[in-house]
């Protein structure tokens, strides 16, 4: 790959080796193409790197490359006569990668394996909804928010007023709650 001029590389071990997560924090917000061996191991190991690059923000593409023999790579289907511009263009129509959606349980699972880490989402795959707003524009319904300033400024005595106001009936400043 790198005498034809493209940036590559592996991990050692190739597909019996663990990928480590700081592999695809190096990788981070970049455009990948994963070129998987072509055998059941090298495939399983090709997914799992897309998963984790997926984690970390990375629009990657898995490349099963055609016309490869069991257990040939990259390097088997370049000596096959296959050139860097056959190369370039499988890449440009192979598909974004994204992860198959879970089952409940095994979403579950997934959660209870993961308290405590962060999921690191790609900001466009993330849906547009509309938001429904207590007190518009600064208290949405049903999300979590964050109140932030300097000690003493009157954050605790402004969450006070404001539930005392909305559990009295009595709305927010300008009227516009909506319960």
């Amino acid at each position: 790959m790198a005498g034809l001029g493209l940036i590559a590389t592996t991990n050692s071990g190739g597909s019996n080796a663990q990928w480590l997560e700081e592999y695809s924090f190096v990788l981070r917000n970049r455009k990948i193409i994963i070129i998987p061996d072509n055998d059941e191991p090298g495939r399983k190991h090709a997914l799992k790197i897309a998963q984790s690059l997926y984690q970390v923000g990375c629009k990657s593409k898995v490349l099963v490359l055609p016309d490869v023999q069991e257990k040939g790579d990259v390097s088997d289907w370049l000596n096959a006569g296959h050139t860097k511009a056959e190369l370039i263009e499988l890449a440009k129509v192979c598909p974004k990668w994204r992860p198959e959606p879970t089952t409940a349980k095994a979403s579950e699972k997934s959660n209870l394996a993961n308290q405590g880490k962060t999921d690191v989402v790609c900001l466009a795959d993330v849906e547009v909804e509309k938001v429904e707003w207590l007190w518009y524009p600064y208290l949405p319904k049903r999300k979590i928010i964050l109140m932030t300033e300097q000690e003493g400024i009157g954050k605790s005595w402004l969450t006070c007023a404001m539930v005392a106001a909305i559990s009295n009936g009595r709305g927010l400043p300008e009227g516009r709650v909506t319960c």
